[in-house]
């Protein structure tokens, strides 16, 4: 996979046989390190089988490597394109979401908002195995117990909270974005839509959502 700052391989340990990805950076494309080494002391931090595992992270001249778990499933959004004219019950919403739930849960309890939660950022460790789902990328995350440690980026525009559109991450931020998953999952649409950033960000901050009287299962 390719990304905004490096790419993602699949790797090998040749004794063990095992597989792993490595999330390659490339220090080039990296205007802030202090972001990255936060990202990593994050993970390191965390410890549930909700959210991927960091193993270890190398460094050279050109780039930053984090090994992680491999997640062979896909993500939450290819098994929503996968499963076109399947329908999703309430009982599987509600199973999905409980782990993501859970998952944030703990990255709270641990002092951390994640930032970022999307469908694109939730993966699953195998195939046709809902109950291994893994949320990834703590790029955007913030300690909540530092007062300094300021989140000046806007993540993807249909997770968005209110208040992080007015400069503020905090732990509601993360209950915004994954109700956002719960109603598009429910629905087959996203509770905010516009025709450019700029209309979505004032129907968000407007706080009103529309509920269809029948929904669009998938």
């Amino acid at each position: 996979g390719e990304g905004s700052f490096g790419s993602i391989y699949r790797i090998l340990n040749k004794n063990t046989k095992e597989t792993f990805a490595c999330k390659t950076l490339s220090k080039k494309r990296i205007n802030d390190k202090k972001l990255i080494q936060k990202e990593i002391s994050i993970l390191q931090s965390l410890d549930h089988p909700n959210i991927v595992n960091l193993f270890e992270v190398f460094e050279d001249q050109r780039n930053i490597y984090l090994i992680m778990e491999e997640c062979k499933g896909g993500s939450l959004e290819d098994r929503i394109l996968s499963s076109a004219g399947k329908k999703l019950t309430e009982r599987k919403v509600a199973e999905i979401m409980e782990s993501i739930f859970q998952a944030i849960n703990h990255i709270h309890a641990q002092g951390f908002c994640h930032g970022d939660l999307k469908h694109e950022n939730i993966l699953f460790a195998r195939k046709d195995d809902d109950n291994s789902l893994k949320l990834i990328d703590f790029g955007l995350g913030k300690n909540t117990k530092d007062p300094s440690d300021k989140n000046n980026f806007v993540g993807s525009p249909h997770y968005v909270a209110p208040e992080i559109l007015n400069g503020e991450c905090n732990i509601k931020s993360d209950i915004w974005s994954a109700g956002v998953i719960m109603y598009s999952l429910l629905s087959g649409q996203m509770p905010f839509n516009g025709k450019d950033r700029e209309e979505i960000y004032k129907e968000i901050q407007s706080g009103k959502v529309f509920y269809p009287p029948r929904c669009n299962v998938f």
